[in-house]
């Protein structure tokens, strides 16, 4: 019996099994300031998706902060808004799985009505330590991957090297090491579900790349 397992979220962990690292939303934060760059509070601040129609909306606190929080993944058009302020939109901001993107909103003050478009996001996340990477559909759509395995993917982020499996069961599989560490030093969630093999390490079950996401 066929699975249907299209839009599969996979995430590949070092040494981490965190009930963060399973969730299937991400973030967008930021500081709304004026010109002088001091803090602008009761801004409101509104993220929509224009492919679903997903609306968050919250206001900026005292220092100028909002969070949208546990946005679905996909593309958001965000606006700020404050009377005797300009409208600044940041479009196309691209919202990943368990990924928090930083978004800054400098308002002007002005008597006329005015709107401000920003196109393109920033691509550096200074809100997280962490590293990792997301691999879009795109490249996994276009990039020739031996044997047609999706883990292979983790090879595109930097500090992933491919070798081969140490099970002989295995031989055939390809294994990510990443940053040094294999088999059972990586966890392999699939949609915050576990996928790996605790008798030798490495995947459990391998999945068309057409089910990937």
């Amino acid at each position: 019996m066929r699975r249907n397992l299209a839009g599969a979220a996979i995430a590949l962990l070092l040494n981490c099994a965190s009930l963060s690292a399973q969730q299937t939303t991400g973030n967008i934060t930021g500081r709304v300031v004026d010109p002088q760059g001091a803090a602008v509070p009761g801004a409101t601040v509104t993220g929509k998706s224009p492919d679903t129609g997903f609306v968050r909306t919250e206001i900026s606190d005292a220092a100028g902060i909002y969070q949208l929080s546990a946005l679905p993944v996909g593309i958001y058009d965000v606006i700020a808004a404050l009377r005797g302020f300009t409208t600044v939109f940041n479009k196309g901001v691209v919202v990943s799985v368990a990924q928090t993107q930083k978004i800054d909103f400098n308002l002007k003050v002005d008597g006329v009505i005015d709107t401000i478009t920003v196109v393109g996001a920033p691509l550096i996340d200074k809100t997280s330590s962490s590293v990792g990477q997301v691999v879009d559909p795109l490249r996994i759509e276009n990039l020739p991957l031996n044997g047609r395995q999706f883990a292979n993917l983790a090879a595109t982020v930097p500090g992933v090297g491919l070798g081969f499996h140490a099970d002989p069961t295995k031989g055939a599989n390809f294994a990510p090491f990443i940053n040094g560490g294999a088999g059972r030093n990586i966890n392999y969630l699939i949609d915050g579900g576990d996928n790996n093999d605790d008798t030798v390490g490495g995947l459990l079950q391998q999945f068309p790349l057409e089910a990937i996401q």
